[in-house]
């Protein structure tokens, strides 16, 4: 599967990213699923760059790696085990610098340089079950490590009213909003899709655009 979003910055478009999941390999003694993020910036200095997250069947994470291909990004890879993450970071010069992150197993991985990483994860703590799905007030509860602090994160979403998201000037759906107290907000579709991030510290929106399936 593969999703592409827009891009918007107070309503103008400012570039695409692009997420797929790929084929599943073997990793160790455990199936993982590849999930990969290119995102282009066409604003100002413009900025490229693409990620690569390797999940188990739960969703948490096994492998990461980053690498900047136009802008001011730092490649870096992680590893994951039990109660630590394994960095390794690439300088400007080629040097390879290598440290230890406390981690707890049982926390999802989100790079906020790539939102699609948080849609991701969401499905992931969605229960697809019709009996189970979020009402309005519920609360949903998860754990992130956030590579930009080193540090996980608690992210609590509250399930908002349902409202009508237009996606073409023919077509609208309607969506579950799920907000954190920061105002960035997910809308899920009724297939559990996350259509549309809110990020309103930066003024970003991602938009779903396009869902192509591939086989091989």
């Amino acid at each position: 599967e593969e999703r592409t979003y827009e891009i918007l910055r107070k309503g103008k478009k400012i570039g695409e990213e692009v997420a797929a999941v790929r084929e599943i390999m073997v990793s160790g003694d455990e199936d993982v699923y590849r999930f990969e993020s290119t995102t282009k910036i066409t604003d100002g200095a413009g900025l490229d760059s693409s990620a690569e997250l390797m999940v188990n069947p739960n969703g948490l994470p096994v492998k990461s790696s980053m690498k900047g291909v136009k802008g001011k990004l730092t490649n870096q890879n992680f590893s994951f085990k039990k109660d630590t993450a394994q960095l390794e970071t690439e300088g400007s010069e080629g040097k390879v610098t290598s440290r230890e992150i406390p981690f707890s197993y049982g926390t999802y991985f989100t790079d906020s340089r790539f939102l699609t990483q948080w849609a991701l994860v969401l499905g992931q703590a969605l229960d697809s079950a019709a009996d189970k799905q979020p009402k309005v007030g519920d609360k949903i509860t998860f754990h992130t490590f956030v590579p930009d602090s080193m540090k996980s994160q608690e992210i609590v979403l509250e399930v908002r009213e349902p409202e009508t998201l237009k996606v073409s000037e023919e077509v609208q759906i309607e969506v579950t909003r799920l907000e954190a107290e920061t105002g960035m907000a997910f809308l899920v579709n009724d297939k559990q899709q996350v259509v549309k991030i809110e990020v309103p510290e930066q003024n970003l929106e991602l938009q779903l655009r396009d869902t192509k399936f591939k086989t091989n």
